[in-house]
């Protein structure tokens, strides 16, 4: 028992408990390379899930929902409906006086814009009601010059009755999605100017499957799909993206831990004197190894906690960077989503630094026996 006591209280002191602040900044340098790596690796990991997770909101909401049906589905019989929309779809050209663009268009009701659709759209209404009220996105608004309450005219395509014809709208609102790529051509207007037929867009409660809903609904003799079907390629590149990317963590999250035998050399090293002497006192390698083990795992661990941390506190200033970009130049992210919220993905962060202590203990483990002590306990003498 008197052994392993002392055996904690050296770990305690090599760790910096009692030791002075040079000691313990001494102690901490040869960890910031695996902080550094750490933060980096977390801060990407939670940025990208965050992105992705921001994209697939904007592709439901302004898509067709997540599942959408050409028949309307009643929420009364299934549970994991929150919203649902009757939505007309029809095409156009809109024509003002810096330009002229092709626009798909979306026939909504009043009730169309719940709270949350409101949220994610950041939509903003010109004071005062419209008989011809059209809401067009930001982007469009900026490339044709409009803004609230600015009159232009519409060439609605009538395909039932294979002609088009001019309409005089009043820009009702605008919304900025922060999907450029997504929103580009699209507009809403009241449901009663375009004719036809229409579907409902279904949005689903937190933690519903989409495919798994529509899989159902076909079930039961109701025809749809879900958003991942119906806009596959823009979700499966952002799904090919992020899997991709998880290979690279992978790949920087092995390669930061086989830093770890560099710690150990670097500690065996700067304790040479402190070795010799406990090889003295009768210690034999196998346990001076074993210390080093614990005292190199649990550095590791709290350097790769402290990166873990701080690259969930960096990833939160991500949104305000991007807007910040967004408000200077658009065009420079027109392809990229600007408006996200931080999701962190703690379950994931807590694998990712497991595995790195698991790969730096097996690491650790074959490199110690590589490091001679016997030789180390010799050259102190030989000083």
């Amino acid at each position: 028992m008197k052994t392993r006591s002392a055996e904690r209280v050296y770990l305690m002191r090599k760790l910096g408990i009692g030791n002075s602040l040079r000691y313990k900044i001494g102690a901490v340098t040869p960890l910031l390379l695996v902080l550094l790596i750490t933060l980096i690796l977390i801060f990407s990991l939670t940025f990208i899930i965050s992105i992705s997770a921001a994209i697939d909101r904007a592709i439901i909401y302004l898509g067709s929902g997540a599942v959408y049906s050409p028949s309307y589905v009643d929420p009364s019989l299934y549970g994991d409906i929150a919203e649902e929309g009757y939505v007309i779809n029809g095409e156009g050209i809109l024509y003002a006086s810096d330009g002229e663009s092709l626009v798909y268009l979306k026939g909504v009701d009043g009730d169309y814009f719940t709270e949350d659709r409101v949220s994610v759209m950041r939509v903003e209404r010109a004071e005062g009601e419209f008989t011809n009220g059209i809401l067009i996105s930001s982007t469009l608004a900026r490339h044709l010059g409009l803004a609230a309450g600015d009159r232009l005219t519409l060439l609605l395509y009538e395909s039932e009755r294979g002609r088009a014809r001019p309409v005089l709208m009043t820009v009702s609102g605008v919304f900025d999605s922060g999907y450029a790529q997504l929103d580009r051509y699209l507009a809403f207007v009241d449901s009663s100017l375009l004719g036809g037929e229409g579907g409902y867009e279904i949005i689903l409660r937190d933690g519903a499957d989409p495919d798994a809903f529509a899989d159902r609904l076909r079930e039961n003799g109701i025809a749809a799909t879900s958003y991942r079907v119906r806009h596959y390629s823009l979700y499966a590149n952002v799904q090919a993206s992020v899997s991709i990317l998880y290979i690279i963590f992978a790949a920087v999250a092995f390669l930061s831990a086989f830093f770890s035998s560099d710690v150990a050399r670097s500690y065996t090293s700067r304790d040479r004197r402190d070795i010799a002497s406990l090889m003295l006192l009768g210690m034999d390698e196998r346990r001076i190894r074993a210390v080093y083990l614990k005292l190199t795992l649990i550095s590791i661990l709290i350097a790769s906690v402290v990166g873990a941390l701080l690259g969930v506190l960096l990833s939160y200033a991500a949104p305000s960077l991007f807007t910040l970009i967004a408000r200077s130049d658009a065009s420079l992210l027109e392809h990229y989503i600007t408006t996200f919220t931080i999701e962190v993905p703690w379950l994931r962060i807590v694998i990712i630094v497991l595995l790195m202590c698991l790969v730096s203990f097996v690491t650790l483990f074959f490199s110690l026996k590589r490091i001679s002590l016997r030789e180390l306990g010799t050259l102190v003498k030989g000083e």
